[in-house]
């Protein structure tokens, strides 16, 4: 096997694991446009929840203004007032473990990006040496060739001076 054709298949390998390299890019971007939305939607979930619950709150209070209000009434609305705080705390929750993977996601990006990037240097290596061989050969070639004229047109001027002399 040739030096040219020994770089020539490291490239083709070192092409596709750049393929591969930046595919792996790509998923992990979609990772991450997916963990952005994630986060966006339990904050959007949270605040929704925080108005739905004032306003739930507000409903409750007003209903016990003015009048007198039993312990089962305050006992009810405390109840009602503890079970969305605790939906209110499960929500953060969410939007937490979001957070957490789009660091994780953005991590794992990071590192896809610099193996990427390092598969197109090796490439890009490889490129250059396979056409510092291509011209190496080329030049081989004419070189070859020219020896070729040069022994031919040596031996059509023997073989004229060998004719002339008989």
């Amino acid at each position: 096997m040739t030096n040219a054709r020994a770089i020539a298949r490291l490239l083709d390998l070192r092409r596709l694991r750049e393929r591969s390299a930046l595919n792996a890019l790509t998923q992990c971007e979609g990772d991450c446009r997916r963990a952005e939305q994630q986060i966006e939607a339990a904050r959007n979930a949270v605040a929704g929840h925080l108005a739905q619950a004032r306003t739930h709150e507000q409903d409750k209070r007003r209903a016990l203004v003015g009048r007198a209000v039993s312990m089962v009434e305050i006992t009810s609305l405390q109840a009602d007032l503890d079970a969305m705080a605790a939906m209110t705390m499960q929500l953060r929750q969410v939007e937490e473990e979001s957070r957490t993977a789009l660091h994780d996601a953005e991590q794992a990006r990071d590192a896809a990006r610099e193996r990427y990037r390092l598969c197109q240097r090796a490439v890009t290596k490889l490129d250059g040496l396979a056409e510092q061989e291509r011209r190496k050969a080329e030049r081989l070639e004419g070189a070859y060739a020219e020896a070729d004229l040069d022994e031919r047109a040596i031996m059509a001027a023997a073989s004229t001076s060998e004719q002339s002399w008989a």
